[in-house]
């Protein structure tokens, strides 16, 4: 079967991994509420629209959506704890402070 656009890419290349598509499995955790989820996923598509992603390794950013969402709504999750569900020993410090910048722009 072929998808609309797959007979333009090589055959050996694999699609580009999204913050999206890390998320669910990152936030799978039963303690984790479902308003903490759909914000990471919506800042996850701020930071990809703002092209701040790319280049990062998709489970290390999707960590930081995770980790603020988590602040936003007063959960708390621990750099140490969501870099840990991860699997990453990506800097979330990094990553949240340009996160910071899209979300200081867009007000």
């Amino acid at each position: 079967m072929c998808v609309l656009g797959d007979e333009h890419r090589p055959r050996d290349t694999k699609p580009i991994p999204r913050l999206q598509n890390a998320l669910p499995r990152l936030a799978a955790t039963p303690e984790v509420p479902d308003e903490i989820r759909h914000r990471a996923l919506e800042l996850a598509t701020l930071a990809e629209d703002a092209g701040i992603s790319s280049g990062r390794r998709p489970r290390g950013f999707a960590a930081t959506c995770l980790y603020r969402a988590s602040h936003e709504f007063g959960y708390g999750l621990s750099q140490q704890e969501v870099a840990d569900s991860a699997n990453t020993s990506t800097t979330i410090r990094a990553h949240r402070d340009g996160l910071l910048e899209v979300l200081e722009d867009r007000k």
